[in-house]
């Protein structure tokens, strides 16, 4: 006789197989079959599908990159193929806040010591204190987001684990990265109209008041916020397609857990 239906949230443990779309539980069923709740391919829900991201796959500067321009291209397809059965989710959000934080941080002390060298020794103490106020923020952030899936995950009913909460919002982390770069780029326009002039050419600070050198200043104000903004709403906006998109992901069992009859 066939077995009866089964609820759709009566799952054992993280590694029972899921339809990733509804949630139904596809334990001993014909792989080759659609979902009998929603009639979504069984194969289209198997933890083998999920092949890893490029940074996930293998440890390199490169691969992080590749893993950025997927994560911004194609958002829902970097969710798919996304495993969850790693631990490695740390290692991408330190990449991605280290670097968020670093560079304009980094912009920041090479235009104080174009302006004024003498100083130089203050700015250094103040930039590196400024550096990890920044990094543990973020870094808070990040975390806080991460048990914000989980709690919504929870109340909806979803399967969101630790594995899974802590990779949606690593990989959105990247979110930082943006708001990270576009901040140094804002504080090179900013600096830029006295270092070229004054600091490089030896000309005379009025000089640095034409139009043009104006209009690039006022373009670094605007660009810190307005990148810091854009950041923090990819960020937000990946952490909640990551929850619908990954509400029942599944994960390959580690070997040592017992198969599934």
């Amino acid at each position: 006789m066939p077995k009866p239906p089964q609820s759709k949230t009566e799952w054992k443990d993280q590694y029972t197989l899921l339809c990733e779309s509804c949630g139904y539980i596809l334990e001993g069923l014909d792989q080759s079959l659609p979902c009998p709740e929603c009639a979504k391919p069984i194969t289209e829900s198997l933890p083998e599908r999920r092949v890893g991201t490029h940074i996930q796959c293998q440890d390199a500067s490169l691969n992080s990159l590749k893993t950025w321009w997927m994560t911004f291209r194609h958002p829902l397809k970097t969710l798919d193929i996304m495993r969850f059965n790693l631990n490695d989710h740390e290692g991408i959000a330190l990449i991605n806040i280290t670097l968020s934080t670093t560079v304009p941080v980094l912009a920041l002390f090479v235009c104080s010591a174009f302006i004024s060298s003498e100083d130089i020794a203050i700015a250094l103490i103040a930039i590196f204190l400024l550096l990890p106020m920044l990094w543990a923020t973020l870094m808070f952030l990040t975390a806080v987001e991460a048990m914000g899936l989980r709690f919504l995950g929870s109340r909806k009913g979803f399967r969101v684990t630790h594995s899974i909460s802590n990779n949606i919002v690593a990989h959105g982390s990247v979110g930082w990265v943006i708001g990270g770069l576009g901040s140094s780029i804002g504080i090179l326009f900013i600096f830029a109209p006295y270092i070229i002039t004054v600091r490089i050419f030896d000309m005379h600070e009025r000089t640095r008041h034409n139009q043009f050198l104006r209009d690039l200043e006022s373009t670094g104000i605007w660009l810190i916020p307005i990148s810091i903004l854009l950041g923090f709403l990819f960020f937000e906006i990946f952490a909640y397609k990551g929850l619908r998109r990954c509400k029942y992901a599944n994960t390959l069992p580690p070997k040592s857990h017992p198969q599934k009859p």
